[in-house]
Order: structure tokens, then C-alpha cells, then sequence
């Protein structure tokens, strides 16, 4: 069943890719707040994975060094 879900999946991909790539061309207008907003939104997500890091920096040691928890660690 696991592999019939991968091929399937593998499928859908290839099916995808190949419909992206075969368009043609738009000749479509990009608004110039497009790229402000598309910046925006990087800026956002670094920031927010810089505070999910800092948040869970403990856990996320633990989990590299596969460390034991400290005593200090379970008073928080």
C-alpha cells in the first residue's frame, strides 16, 4: 500500500511539472507593492523561525546532543 502511495504521489508530481512547465507565455503586469509585500513576507518568516529557535533552544539542544534533561531544565 506504502509503495502505491508513493508512485501515485510521484505521478502527481511529474503530472504537475510538466503542466507548470508547459505554459505559455502571460504577458502579465506585476504590481510594484508585489515585491515589497514578497519581502515582507520573507523578512516575516526568518523572523518568526528566529523566535520558534529561541523559544525552543533547550528542547532543540536536547534533541542535537541527545542530553538528558537537567534538573534547572524542569523548573520552567
Amino acid at each position: 500500500m506504502e509503495s502505491r502511495l508513493s508512485n501515485a504521489a510521484w505521478i502527481a508530481a511529474v503530472l504537475l511539472g510538466t503542466l507548470l512547465a508547459a505554459q505559455g507565455r502571460a504577458h502579465a503586469y506585476i504590481d510594484p507593492g508585489t515585491g515589497s509585500y514578497i519581502f515582507q513576507i520573507i523578512i516575516a518568516t526568518l523572523l518568526g523561525a528566529g523566535f520558534m529557535i529561541k523559544v525552543y533552544w533547550r528542547k532543540l539542544v536536547r534533541l542535537i546532543t541527545r542530553r538528558k534533561p537537567d534538573d534547572d531544565d524542569e523548573d520552567q
